[in-house]
């Protein structure tokens, strides 16, 4: 039983080195996921400001109708 344990100690300790090795590597495609992820929150911010416009110009018109 101990020799099952000891390997799967062994084994966790692995995973994790080289866990660590590939998240932390730094590549083209990691940096093209980055910027175009940046690019993403950039246009849902302005979406989202130009519905609160809208939304608001919508609501101004709806009160000026009563």
């Amino acid at each position: 039983m101990s020799k099952i344990r000891m390997n799967t100690e062994l084994r966790n300790k692995l995973f994790n080195k080289i866990k660590n090795v590939f998240e932390n590597e730094d590549t083209k495609n990691v940096r093209h996921f980055f910027k175009q992820e940046k690019k993403l929150i950039d246009n849902m911010n302005k979406h989202i400001d130009l519905q609160l416009m809208l939304l608001k110009d919508h609501i101004h018109q709806k009160m000026l109708q009563y």
